[in-house]
């Protein structure tokens, strides 16, 4: 009987190890450097409560067809994108350009859908725990996609209120849920379309051998998705986006292995285009965008140049810009607005801070000085048990008995 409960008790371990997915990605995964800046747009707001000030700078501005819907590009520098481990974005340090929509995703460990086999030997029907991020004019939010394991069926949950309809298709894969298209739709029914997708790579968890360990593998996701059309409550088309797909190979192989999506082409109808040139550049440091932002031009319904802006940088160790201009046709400078930093916050988790500051030098000949004061950051990565303190809820006197007070604490 024994020897029976010790085998039951080893059945049971060894089914509880290895049900249980052994990632060696840790905390929180932001695959994609120009939309993850977005995330923390929504994660620390703009506003005095966070001490975040608005520093921004509009660019582009079209009308459309449709009174709800227009169509606004702009420059914006915020402090929670300045950390050395923060990705740097196609137009410097810190800075993102507004108004291009995008859906990008928070993975937390492995991404959700990595058991994309049914007939693998180690198949899991796992849960889904990554957070996505959407930002459409107008509108932004926060959602997670929660799945059933036991029907096997999927659902949007919001994380932030917001009052967009959010629906999507998928691949025929039927082992999970592998995305390939959303579609949000306003309260006025204005269609937010996004069709076009990153593809990334991460080395995730597989399986468990028992004897020889874990087993982990490269394996490609769809990392962000990025806004294709905008139509109208009636499935007019207002606005279409284009992109440059930049896809790279798997050495040897006509096996993706990434592939970056660049917005290059703003169409609206009857009112105007936008076009916005890049620089490509592999080899600058791995927590840059490989592209950074040449130019925008402003061209009007007969394909008439308005304005263009021009993007100057500077390279350390991460790209840092240093000014934008705005030129006519010619190329002559009508305006220029110019940066000037100092300080930069460490990693998290170093226990270290810094003052940071940034000093604005207008078109005007005058200056704008923002000054940030340090603030302790510290991160630790782990899941623990924290007990409640003992709160005093009751003092309760026994005079009658004896002369002492006692007082009693229920955790």
């Amino acid at each position: 009987m024994k020897k029976i409960f010790l085998l039951v008790i080893c059945m049971l371990t060894y089914h509880l190890y290895n049900s249980q997915v052994q990632s060696h990605n840790v905390g929180v995964t932001q695959p994609v450097p120009s939309v993850s800046s977005l995330t923390t747009y929504k994660n620390i707001p703009v506003s005095l409560q966070t001490g975040v000030p608005n520093i921004s700078y509009p660019l582009i501005s079209l009308p459309t067809n449709s009174k709800f819907v227009n169509i606004n590009l702009g420059l914006s520098y915020h402090t929670g994108n300045i950390s050395k481990d923060s990705w740097t974005s196609e137009v410097g340090k810190g800075w993102s350009i507004l108004g291009p929509g995008a859906i990008s995703r928070e993975i937390l460990y492995d991404f959700d859908e990595v058991f994309d086999d049914a007939n693998f030997h180690h198949y899991i029907k796992n849960e889904f725990d990554d957070i996505y991020n959407f930002n459409i004019p107008g509108e932004s939010g926060k959602f997670r996609i929660v799945r059933n394991v036991t029907t096997n069926t999927f659902g949007i949950v919001a994380l932030s209120p917001y009052t967009s309809k959010i629906e999507y298709t998928r691949t025929n894969n039927t082992a999970t849920l592998i995305l390939d298209s959303f579609t949000i739709t306003s309260d006025e029914g204005i269609k937010y379309k996004f069709q076009d997708y990153n593809i990334s790579m991460m080395n995730v968890w597989s399986w468990d051998h028992p004897n020889l360990g874990g087993f982990y593998f490269d394996k490609t996701y769809r990392s962000a998705f990025y806004l294709t059309s905008i139509s109208d409550e009636n499935d007019q088309e207002l606005v279409k986006y284009t992109y440059l797909k930049d896809i790279k190979n798997l050495s040897g192989t006509q096996t993706t292995e990434s592939q970056i999506n660049k917005l290059t082409r703003i169409e609206v109808k009857d009112h105007g285009v936008v076009e916005i040139n890049y620089t490509k550049n592999n080899s600058v440091n791995k927590n840059n965008d490989i592209f950074s932002l040449d130019n925008i031009i402003l061209k009007n319904a007969k394909n008439t140049f308005v304005k263009k802006y021009k993007f100057n940088y500077s390279y350390n160790s991460d790209r840092t810009l240093n000014s934008f201009t705005q030129v006519d046709n010619s190329e002559n400078d009508i305006e220029k607005t110019s940066f000037d930093y100092q300080g930069y916050s460490l990693p998290s988790g170093s226990g270290e801070v810094h003052f940071n500051r940034v000093r604005v030098k207008l078109p005007t000949g005058g200056a704008t000085e923002y000054n940030f004061e340090s603030v302790p950051y510290a991160f630790k990565d782990s899941i623990g048990t924290v007990m409640p303190p003992q709160v005093d809820i009751a003092n309760v006197s026994f005079n009658q008995f004896n002369a002492n007070t006692k007082k009693y604490f229920y955790p």
